[in-house]
């Protein structure tokens, strides 16, 4: 039980705290500050717009990074844009603590340990969910939502799991795409196509509060603008060591971004990397449902574009892990290595520190390669 308030003060201490103190929460006031836009008609892609709603709703203080969400993603964040940024963000806080507690106690059904204190210590030290929390980034919500979809898409609960994916597909679809990998491979249409009606809903609702298509249109062109921007070399989003940040991610573009400078080349590699581990995955397949899940939430953090937060998606390894796996040791340590955003603490350690020395790959690109040795250890 001691342990257990320990780790339950750390993870609100640097998570929900963080979020509401006036520093923090800068990723929530990127998508806040777009869909308050959003709802007065105004481009959501438009930073000086962003910026000016922001001041109005009291944020006199935080810097937000560009606004590059979805469209899908402001008529379900309007449910707390419209409150002040006090208020907003307090809310925020506690909705996605609320989600990310909800998919924890989904996971824990179907884990089976002596001590499920002891294993709530070890969720709430693992730090991607209070790394998402303490900036307001919506991956928590997202990632808790995928998470309790597949659970729920287990215990059969198939409009819940809809909605859950849903819901999920609108925020970040990067995430989701974990969930409806499994779903698919479970074969449950049914959830599948439920799933679909939310980010239809979702854009049919983005649509509307534009004042023509020729204005959408725009707000879409902002959009592909902004996300290139930010991806552009020395970027937030840029992989490669010309972005100080880029020790943040941890799919295979982090990695492969060191040596080889052209984007397309490394898409391309990477989407070949993870359908070769799938291929292989498929053919010793043995239909065991706790490894699909451990198997496809760590997979897809492999490609496309995720930060430390992301590999909240981890936690559902646990009810494989803590059932007959033959290579727990090797996946705990894996786990353990995660378990504190280590690659942040060297970077503000060491700053002069490149990535394409060997000491600065060990440990500012190390979590990318635990997560690719995860993959393969979850293979059957």
């Amino acid at each position: 039980m001691l342990l257990f308030c320990t780790a339950a003060s750390y993870f609100l201490i640097r998570g929900p705290w963080r979020a509401v103190s006036r520093v923090n929460s800068y990723d929530f006031a990127s998508v806040y500050g777009a869909t308050r836009c959003w709802l007065a008609g105004e481009n959501p892609y438009d930073m000086p717009l962003v910026n000016r709603a922001l001041r109005a709703a009291g944020d006199d203080n935080v810097a937000p990074p560009p606004s590059v969400y979805l469209p899908t993603a402001f008529p379900l964040i309007a449910s707390v844009a419209w409150l002040s940024w006090t208020k907003a963000r307090l809310v925020w806080s506690l909705l996605s603590v609320a989600v990310f507690a909800g998919s924890v106690i989904l996971i824990f059904r179907s884990c089976n340990v002596p001590s499920r204190w002891l294993l709530a210590a070890g969720v709430l030290l693992f730090s991607p969910a209070s790394s998402g929390l303490s900036t307001g980034n919506p991956s928590v919500l997202s990632c808790g939502l995928t998470l309790a979809a597949i659970f729920l898409a287990l215990e059969k609960r198939s409009l819940a799991a809809a909605i859950c994916l849903g819901l999920a597909h609108s925020l970040k679809p990067q995430i989701s795409l974990a969930g409806l990998a499994v779903i698919l491979v479970w074969r449950y249409w049914r959830i599948l196509l439920l799933s679909l009606i939310i980010p239809l809903l979702a854009a049919a609702a983005s649509f509307a509060r534009s004042a023509s298509i020729a204005q959408y249109k725009l707000w879409l062109i902002s959009l592909k603008n902004g996300i290139a921007d930010i991806s552009l070399p020395g970027s937030l989003n840029d992989a490669s060591p010309a972005n100080f940040f880029s020790y943040h991610l941890i799919n295979a573009a982090a990695i492969l971004s060191i040596w080889i400078r052209n984007p397309a080349v490394i898409s391309v590699m990477t989407w070949l990397l993870v359908a070769l581990l799938a291929a292989i995955y498929f053919r010793f397949r043995t239909r065991n449902a706790m490894q699909d899940i451990a198997f496809f939430c760590t997979l897809l953090l492999i490609p496309v574009y995720h930060r430390y937060y992301d590999a909240q998606l981890l936690l559902g390894i646990l009810p494989f892990l803590l059932g007959n796996s033959k290579r727990k040791a090797a996946i705990w340590v894996c786990l353990l290595v995660l378990l504190f955003p280590l690659q942040a603490i060297f970077a503000t350690a060491f700053p002069a520190l490149h990535p394409s020395s060997l000491a600065g790959f060990i440990l500012l690109r190390h979590q990318p390669v635990i997560i690719l040795l995860l993959c393969t250890l979850l293979m059957p």
